[in-house]
């Protein structure tokens, strides 16, 4: 039996599924938060953060094909307080979100409210090609 090939994609008579691409590589922690940047390649974005005590932050993924792009994507928030009467511990939070080639993407974090900011915000791609 051979293999039914669609497009990109090919089922194996094993049964295994090819979409004929591969990962590239991680770019780590090069992104500016609120930044926004421009696709070369299709690509994953993955980025976190993580915060002190009495701050909480949420953290934004946009893309579209504007310059500036405008669609949220994905959301999420961390929020760290430890008061004596309120105790909350959540204190990282995270998002992933795809970005075809040619759109523009980016990252953003929001005070929710602090006393500083996140303590740590990283952005991460990784390229999704031929």
């Amino acid at each position: 039996m051979s293999n039914l090939v669609v497009g990109n994609i090919e089922a194996a008579s094993s049964g295994r599924l090819s979409l004929g691409k591969t990962f590239g590589s991680w770019t780590v922690d090069s992104f500016v938060d609120g930044t926004d940047y421009l696709a070369a390649t299709d690509l994953f974005v993955c980025a976190y953060i993580s915060v002190g005590n009495q701050t909480a932050f949420a953290i934004d993924g946009y893309t579209d094909s504007a310059a500036s792009p405008t669609t949220l994507l994905v959301r999420d928030a961390a929020n760290y307080r430890a008061d004596g009467g309120n105790t909350t511990f959540v204190t990282y939070g995270s998002i992933s979100f795809p970005v075809k080639k040619g759109d523009s993407w980016r990252v953003e974090s929001h005070v929710i409210s602090a006393a500083s900011g996140p303590t740590d915000l990283v952005i991460n791609t990784m390229a999704f090609g031929a």
